[in-house]
């Protein structure tokens, strides 16, 4: 199950919205330069076959890079989309989760 919600960065104090986890139909993979993310649809990925314990890995594969250089991982973590910073706390605006 993923997440999306409202975050406050520690360091700027920028708020934006994060989005964490996966869904019943994709994966959720953040750069780990920028901290920007792409969802990668399961349906990419269930044909390939010997690859069923590897399914994050294969995700990685299929994100590829960012336009920043940097690659989309299933570990990277949340980063604020003005200073980079990956301190944050939720504001408890906004919260949605899905699946």
């Amino acid at each position: 199950m993923g997440t999306e919600f409202e975050a406050r960065c520690m360091k700027c104090g920028h708020i934006y919205m994060a989005i964490e986890g996966c869904g019943w139909s994709f994966f959720v993979l953040h750069c780990d330069r920028c901290g920007k993310y792409k969802d990668v649809p399961f349906f990419l990925i269930q044909n390939i076959t010997g690859k069923e314990d590897y399914r994050g890995e294969v995700a990685e594969e299929i994100a590829g890079y960012c336009n920043c250089g940097g690659h989309y991982r299933m570990d990277a973590p949340i980063r604020c989309p003005k200073c980079g910073s990956t301190r944050y706390e939720e504001t408890g605006g906004y919260s949605c989760l899905f699946d």
